[in-house]
């Protein structure tokens, strides 16, 4: 069969009416199939719109997702979940928005498919903070999904999701977060640590992981509610065990206050200074408590 274009097909197969869309966008052909018998069957004002879907002009495509946004009805829901399958990238992010915004979990792994299809794109893409949000939008029902997205490869990303597993309170996000602390960006390592020092977890994984960071004094640059402060990631990891507050962190937090109050003392009178000390927390001891 030659493929022009755009070509349709109508097929009956039992009770369903397959209407089967064939493009071929840039020599690459995506079929759209399968719609439901309920939506060959639904309100025109639906049919209308799930045919702007299939256009070539983008214009077209985003007035139909609009329109489909704004039905209230089940045919429309259905309509946006068989444009999950769409040939266009526009069309099966769209559809997946306003499936989120319906709280229809067919959404997620549609949103972190489309995520991840993005990762080249610039780290400044305002629809990645969007996608995160929306996904966190399911609270638990995304949490594994979005510690998977901990994976991906755009900082950015990375940080949006730390943050919305924060904001989940999911104790299952843990040992998640506690590799987000090992992440190579720092902004990512911050915010993670800031999530910890909220969940307040009595693992003490976490702690130990915590007290890894110490040592690190690289400052978070990528804090634009903080850009003043300039914070280093000891400094924060420090606020995080203070948080946390179980004996090993206690402890592991008040030898840091002693060294830093050391190395401030050295820094405002020259005559104390002895080099610089390194910075030895004991992570021995009782490793059974936090």
């Amino acid at each position: 069969m030659s493929i022009s274009k755009r070509s349709r097909m109508t097929t009956i197969v039992g009770d369903v009416q397959k209407h089967t869309v064939i493009e071929n966008v840039n020599g690459q052909v995506f079929i759209q199939d399968s719609v439901p018998a309920n939506i060959s069957k639904a309100p025109e004002e639906v049919l209308n719109a799930q045919n702007l879907l299939t256009s070539t002009t983008i214009g077209d495509r985003r007035r139909g997702i609009t329109a489909l946004a704004k039905i209230e009805l089940p045919e429309a829901t259905e309509a946006l979940a068989n444009a999950l399958r769409n040939g266009y990238p526009d069309v099966r992010l769209g559809a997946a928005m306003q499936l989120a915004s319906r709280k229809d979990t067919r959404a997620i792994s549609a949103l972190a498919r489309e995520l991840l299809s993005r990762q080249n794109q610039s780290l400044g893409d305002p629809n990645h903070a969007e996608i995160v949000s929306l996904l966190a939008s399911f609270d638990r029902d995304a949490v594994s999904t979005l510690c998977e997205l901990l994976r991906h490869p755009n900082s950015i990303v990375r940080q949006h999701v730390v943050v919305s597993l924060g904001r989940s309170g999911d104790a299952g996000a843990t040992p998640y977060l506690v590799c987000a602390l090992k992440d190579k960006d720092t902004a990512v390592r911050g915010h993670a640590a800031d999530v910890l020092a909220k969940m307040k977890p009595k693992d003490s994984n976490v702690v130990s992981a915590l007290i890894e960071l110490l040592s690190d004094d690289t400052e978070i640059t990528h804090y634009p509610e903080r850009r003043w402060l300039l914070p280093t990631m000891s400094d924060t990891a420090y606020l995080a065990l203070s948080e946390i507050d179980t004996p090993k962190a206690r402890k592991a937090a008040k030898e840091y206050r002693a060294l830093h109050a050391e190395r401030l003392a050295d820094a405002t009178n020259p005559s104390r200074a002895r080099g610089d000390r390194p910075l030895v927390i004991a992570t021995s001891g009782n490793e059974g408590t936090p």
